[in-house]
């Protein structure tokens, strides 16, 4: 069982279905047809301003009970429309008569019209409001001006994926095992199985329910890049917590690809500073807080040409620029090495970039 809301309570509830659609028939080359499968006739609602002249009247045929959108790649569904009444002049649908958010019927007789309601067209149309749910409507103009409005279409749209929104370029939050997690910020949901032996299955879609990442197994500092929308992301395992009452959660971070490469640099400036070693540059003994300013100034005149901690160790905490010499620790014990080397030789976990946010687990 798995649950769609953030937080992710233990026993989800169960998602609401959408009535499935009956597939009567194919038509060549339209992808399966659905013209004539609901043959259901909405009853017509008017709108009426007030004008001299007949009124139209709209009649909707092969009204969905529920459009889901997007469908199937190649899928039509044709809704049939007739005005009676007045001759309308135009025909359209729509959110309301004002908008010039609409999209024009094909005229298919004297007072005949149709629409796919699974084209391209209507996504489109129906996204460019960013609303996951509303209602449509089909709208008749008559030659005076009078407008008439169709029962109500309801709908769900699956809204296009898109970057992620990220407070100072990272995003903390807690998922739970077997359940399906949205991240703030962004149409991005994580799913994760069973918690077992520190390790679980863990996968991320978008709102259109493309795979965005997927691992059999993940465990805790595994670092994973991902891309969502053309932007480049890192999804940090900070921590798998299996607690001895109540539901195993794990506490992951996601950052900017940038922000992450950023974060992985600090941490090795900050090794420099904190260290109790001396740092040997051309001969000369400094400590950390002086090594580490040092190694700063370097880093910003190389950007943006270094972007990552590999970069950095390559090119910029490898040697000195006016003499050619490797710069060098002294460590406490009087042995002296490469300071790239003594660095790549930290506890390099992968996830120590990210602070790791220490809550309560919250209560299942």
């Amino acid at each position: 069982m798995f649950s769609n809301h953030i937080g992710c309570p233990v026993r989800a509830r169960p998602a609401p279905t959408t009535p499935a659609l009956i597939l009567p028939r194919t038509t060549a080359g339209r992808g399966p047809a659905f013209r004539g499968s609901l043959a259901a006739v909405v009853s017509m609602t008017t709108l009426t301003v007030p004008a001299r002249g007949e009124e139209a009247f709209i009649r909707l045929k092969n009204v969905p009970a529920h459009l889901a959108l997007p469908a199937p790649e190649g899928s039509t569904y044709l809704l049939d429309v007739t005005v009676s009444g007045a001759p309308a002049k135009s025909v359209w649908l729509g959110w309301d008569a004002e908008s010039h958010e609409r999209l024009a019927l094909s005229k298919v007789g004297e007072d005949e019209y149709q629409m796919n309601l699974f084209s391209r067209a209507v996504v489109e149309l129906l996204q460019s409001r960013g609303l996951k749910s509303g209602e449509i409507h089909v709208f008749a103009e008559a030659g005076d001006g009078r407008v008439a409005a169709s029962a109500a279409i309801s709908y769900t749209i699956r809204l296009p994926a898109r970057p992620l929104t990220l407070v100072d370029g990272r995003q903390s939050l807690h998922a739970y095992q077997r359940c399906v997690t949205e991240v703030p910020g962004g149409n991005l949901r994580v799913r994760l199985g069973d918690i077992t032996a520190g390790a679980v299955p863990l996968a991320m879609t978008d709102s259109l329910d493309n795979t965005v990442l997927e691992r059999a197994t993940v465990r805790d500092g595994d670092v994973l890049p991902f891309v969502l929308a053309g932007a480049a992301y890192v999804l940090v395992v900070q921590e798998l917590v299996n607690l001895p009452i109540g539901e195993d959660f794990a506490r992951l971070s996601i950052w900017e690809a940038a922000a992450w490469r950023t974060a992985d640099i600090e941490r090795l400036l900050s090794i420099v500073a904190k260290s109790d070693a001396m740092f040997l540059r051309d001969g000369v003994e400094s400590r950390g807080t002086e090594a580490a300013a040092h190694l700063r100034r370097k880093w910003e005149a190389a950007s943006p040409a270094v972007r990552t901690a590999e970069e950095f160790l390559d090119h910029v905490a490898t040697r000195s620029g006016t003499s050619g010499e490797p710069y060098r620790v002294k460590l406490p014990d009087g042995r002296i090495v490469v300071l790239a080397d003594w660095l790549r030789g930290q506890t390099l976990s992968p996830a120590a970039s990210a602070p790791v946010e220490h809550h309560p687990a919250p209560e299942p």
